[in-house]
C-alpha cells in the first residue's frame, strides 16, 4: 500500500497524470486497521495529487458503522446506488436524506443497471447500459467474461 502512495499517488513524476485507484468491495478491507488507514488516507489527501479513489461495496452499514471507514464515506462526494438490501433502508435514509421515491427505486428490485447517482445534496435516477467493450473492463466474474469474450469473437467472425 505504501508503493501505491509513494510511488504512483504521490510521486513527482506522476503529477500532471490523472490517477484513479479502484477499490471493489471495499468492506472486505474494513476489519484490517492498515488498509482502512491507507484507504482514508486516499480518499482525503488523493485531490492534492490529481488523484481520487472510487469505491464499490455490497455492505455499506459495515463500512458506515466502523470509525476509521466512515471518515473514506466523509470525503467521498458523489455516490451511485444500486440495490441495496431492505434492512439498510434506516441507516441509508438517516445518513443520506434520500426521497421515499429513491428509497423505492434502490430498495424494491431496480432493473440491471438502475440506481440514484447522488452528488452532494442532488440526486438523479439513471441506468446504465454498458456496451460489451465497457463490460469486458468491469466483468469480474471470469466465466462470464469469457462468455463475453467468445460472443464478441462470434460476432467478428460474421461481420468480416
Amino acid at each position: 500500500m505504501n508503493y501505491i502512495w509513494e510511488h504512483w499517488i504521490k510521486s513527482p513524476e506522476h503529477a500532471i497524470k490523472r490517477k484513479v485507484l479502484y477499490v471493489d468491495e471495499m468492506w472486505q478491507f474494513i476489519d484490517y486497521e492498515q488498509t482502512v488507514n491507507f484507504l482514508e488516507k486516499v480518499a482525503r489527501r488523493s485531490r492534492k495529487r490529481n488523484a481520487g479513489m472510487c469505491w464499490a461495496s455490497q455492505d455499506f452499514v459495515r463500512i458506515l458503522e466502523n470509525v476509521k471507514a466512515r471518515g473514506i464515506l466523509q470525503s467521498t462526494f458523489s455516490y451511485f446506488f444500486l440495490e441495496q438490501n431492505k434492512i439498510d433502508k434506516k441507516k441509508i435514509q438517516e445518513n443520506f436524506n434520500l426521497t421515499a421515491g429513491e428509497l423505492d427505486i434502490i430498495l424494491n428490485n431496480p432493473g440491471k443497471g438502475e440506481g440514484i447517482f447522488r452528488v452532494g445534496d442532488s440526486s438523479v435516477w439513471i441506468q446504465t447500459d454498458p456496451s460489451d467493450k465497457e463490460m469486458m473492463f468491469i466483468e469480474s466474474n471470469e466465466a462470464v467474461l469469457q462468455e463475453l469474450l467468445n460472443n464478441m469473437k462470434k460476432v467478428q467472425g460474421y461481420a468480416g
